[in-house]
């Protein structure tokens, strides 16, 4: 009866040792690739939603440089039309 009991245990931990021994290093590669790629996944991927806002702001920027460069020649060009004026206007006056 001892002899079986003492047969009976050491099967007993053998199996639980291969079962440990394998199971141990499978369970730890599942986490350790998932781990990754989840980030991965956080840093590349955009909501639908913040890709069409950056989009938007993307575009608003684009149209404002197109306008800047022709709202400064217009302020430019009327300020130096109203100088010009206001120049003839002085020379008429200080000629006549």
């Amino acid at each position: 009866m001892r002899n079986f009991i003492r047969v009976f245990f050491t099967k007993l931990t053998i199996i639980i040792g291969l079962l440990l021994c394998v199971s141990v290093p499978v369970f730890g590669q599942n986490k350790s690739e998932n781990a990754p790629k989840e980030k991965r996944k956080k840093v590349k991927v955009k909501s639908e939603k913040r890709l069409k806002k950056d989009k938007k702001k993307a575009i608003k920027k684009y149209h404002k440089m197109q306008d800047k460069p022709t709202r400064k020649r217009m302020k430019k060009a009327s300020k130096s039309s109203i100088r010009r004026q206001k120049g003839k206007r002085m020379v008429r006056r200080r000629l006549v």
